[in-house]
């Protein structure tokens, strides 16, 4: 399976419905409460194509492009006409104003397209890894920068000769990636009722994300219980269901570095100190505390994103 840089025809995309989904798991207790689990920290979209009064172009043009994906196996560019451009409402024309692009630090030269959505106090954030050529604008202190850049169409990374002084801001529009729905794979849903006049019958269309060696939301396998009287660090090998009890005060339990490699949520580790009488400090890889552990607390790790492309991790 491969990705085509290809766009789905976008005389079709345009009557379509679906939109933004996630996968969350509700537990009921007995008593009429519950918890919720996320399963997914990125939102996956799916969209259903129709189309009633097609001529017979375009149902030629839509079996071609069926056929040269192999169905379901290439995926391909998806135009999402309720939200294609880097502006708020997804559809306005993007200017260099619209998204900042993470933070400077005097040497870095590339920067990851986002765009994120805003809501009250709380902000989602969407890496964009398909941009449209040639609508890309970025600034740099508020002004356009024509030139001393470059951004890649596959992968949404904006590149500059130079680090830039201050923080730059992007517009663009952008695709998603995308395949057939496997019910589609396994026939493509069309009929000619006419001459030139088509039925083109709910087509399924499915967001495809970057694969990940790691599940996004990792199911905390396995479980142990210790006691500890030396600094501790955790691996992802091991037992991530802990409960630590540390025989003395002063003691820290470190996590392991939350490299790219391991996706974003969680949680990956749920620790409990099972002390009656010693705290003990959680930190991260690098040793900055995140969390002292009160005596029979429970805290879950997770790995976040910041919005521009960096992991830390959280408790809850």
């Amino acid at each position: 399976m491969t990705f085509h840089d290809v766009r789905f025809p976008t005389t079709l995309s345009d009557g379509y419905s679906g939109g933004p989904g996630f996968r969350t798991d509700i537990v009921e207790t007995d008593g009429g409460h519950e918890e919720r689990i996320a399963r997914w920290s990125e939102a996956r979209r799916r969209w259903t194509c129709a189309r009633d009064l097609a001529t017979q172009a375009q149902a030629s043009e839509l079996k071609t492009f069926f056929l040269a994906r192999m169905g379901a196996l290439h995926s391909f560019r998806w135009k999402d006409w309720t939200d294609y451009t880097s502006n708020a409402d997804g559809r306005t024309a993007p200017t260099h104003l619209d998204q900042a692009c993470g933070t400077i630090d005097g040497s870095t030269t590339q920067f990851q397209l986002y765009k994120s959505y805003v809501s009250g106090s709380q902000s989602y954030s969407r890496r964009i890894l398909l941009p449209v050529s040639g609508t890309v604008r970025i600034g740099v202190s508020g002004s356009e920068v024509l030139s001393g850049w470059t951004v890649n169409l596959l992968t949404g990374v904006v590149t500059f000769s130079s680090a830039p002084a201050a923080t730059p801001t992007a517009g663009f529009e952008f695709d998603c990636e995308a395949r057939f729905g496997i019910e589609a794979d396994r026939n493509l849903p069309m009929r000619i009722d006419a001459y030139d006049v088509a039925t083109i019958s709910n087509i399924p269309i499915v967001e495809v994300k970057d694969e990940s060696p790691y599940h996004e939301c990792a199911d905390p396998g396995g479980g142990g219980s210790e006691s500890f009287s030396a600094d501790v660090t955790l691996t992802f090998s091991e037992n991530r269901v802990r409960k630590m009890t540390p025989t003395t005060s002063g003691l820290s339990v470190f996590l392991p570095a939350p490299s790219s490699q391991m996706g974003t949520g969680g949680p990956y580790f749920k620790l409990k100190n099972g002390s009656g009488s010693n705290t003990f400090a959680l930190r991260d890889d690098s040793g900055t505390s995140i969390k002292t552990v009160a005596t029979g607390e429970v805290v879950e790790c997770w790995i976040l994103d910041n919005g521009s492309g960096t992991r830390a991790w959280e408790v809850a």
